[in-house]
């Protein structure tokens, strides 16, 4: 027992997987130690709000669906990012070409996810006064040159739950740049074809996934 204890150990010293992620979270907590040493009170008062929970005591399901949205986001990144990894370890390997796709389309879903759990796009709007409309404008060229350049992978996948994932994001950020009037109306444009629209990136992903992982030789 101890021999298999102490050989886990050692495993562990080469596990960069283990150690970067971890070494990257204490860092961050240290910081917010030491913050909330030096300024006491309001350090102490940023750090309870950083950790604080959206709930709302009258009203339990508010931001629910948000909520959902934001796990629907990361569990389509957390399958790309596994799916790389996957074809990348395997013997042999998936082709330079397929791990490229893939590794671009972890990148811009992740990039998608960071914006739309930390309101990435609302803060350069609010803050530094950029339009809307640039930064998702900046986001449809990503996607175009994405579908340009890895436009073979994507026609062997079933690209047709990426083609209506892709169509309701855009309808979700047209209807956030042009706030149509109304209460119901606006928010379903906005969030709920954001929320259908993840749903079937999720769906791609997965079939995706499942396809590379059951024939690990061929180009799906």
């Amino acid at each position: 027992m101890m021999s298999h204890f102490l050989r886990q150990i050692k495993k562990l010293k080469k596990d960069y997987a283990f150690w970067l992620p971890n070494l990257f979270a204490i860092s961050t907590f240290g910081i917010l130690g030491i913050f909330g040493i030096i300024y006491r009170g309001a350090g102490g008062r940023v750090i309870i709000t950083l950790f604080q929970e959206s709930f709302a005591q009258k009203r339990p399901y508010q931001g629910l669906l948000t909520g959902a949205s934001e796990i629907l986001w990361s569990l389509a990144a957390g399958i790309l990012w596994f799916i790389f990894s996957y074809v990348k370890t395997q013997h042999p390997p998936a082709t330079q070409y397929v791990q490229k796709s893939i590794l671009y389309l972890s990148l811009l879903i992740t990039l998608f996810l960071l914006d739309d759990n930390f309101r990435i796009t609302l803060m350069l709007s609010f803050y530094f006064k950029i339009p809307k409309i640039l930064i998702y404008g900046f986001y449809a060229t990503l996607l175009i040159s994405y579908s340009l350049k890895f436009n073979r992978f994507i026609l062997k996948t079933p690209y047709l739950f990426l083609a209506l994932s892709t169509s309701l994001l855009v309808l979700s950020s047209l209807a956030d740049v042009m706030h149509p009037q109304g209460q119901g109306l606006p928010i379903m444009l906005e969030d709920g074809t954001k929320f259908i629209g993840i749903l079937n990136l999720l769906i791609y992903c997965w079939k995706v996934g499942l396809s590379l992982i059951h024939d690990q030789h061929s180009e799906l």
